[in-house]
């Protein structure tokens, strides 16, 4: 049984989610401060950056780190669209980036860890 790593069609939320992660990361240059989840940007009550963070890569030297994520999410996220509504996964999409930034968040505040966090990975 042979196993293709090319998806036969792409959902239309999954189009949306690739390309408002290649759109704000080819504009990270100028956004990504604001986007992407920092410590600071928490303080200063940036508070959808808990949502925007996977959706900013450094740009252009994080093309190929984009590149790949945008691979995986058309892979596993056309695979999970096969087999749930778009509400659940967007929903599991946008929850666990939420849970996932709160955690990082979370270590920031407790380590003193001044880092900005961007990216689906």
């Amino acid at each position: 049984m042979a196993t293709s790593f090319i998806p036969s069609k792409t959902p239309t939320p999954l189009k949306v989610l690739l390309g408002l992660c290649a759109g704000f990361s080819a504009l990270s240059p100028f956004v990504g401060s604001y986007l992407s989840l920092s410590f600071s940007g928490v303080e200063r009550l940036y508070l959808w950056q808990f949502v925007t963070y996977p959706f900013i890569h450094p740009f252009p030297s994080g093309l190929l780190h984009l590149a790949f994520n945008l691979y995986l999410m058309w892979i596993f996220g056309a695979s999970l669209l096969e087999r749930f509504s778009p509400k659940a996964f967007l929903t599991l999409f946008f929850g666990t980036a939420i849970i996932g930034g709160l955690a990082a968040w979370g270590a920031m505040a407790g380590l003193n860890i001044p880092y900005t966090l961007y990216g689906s990975s």
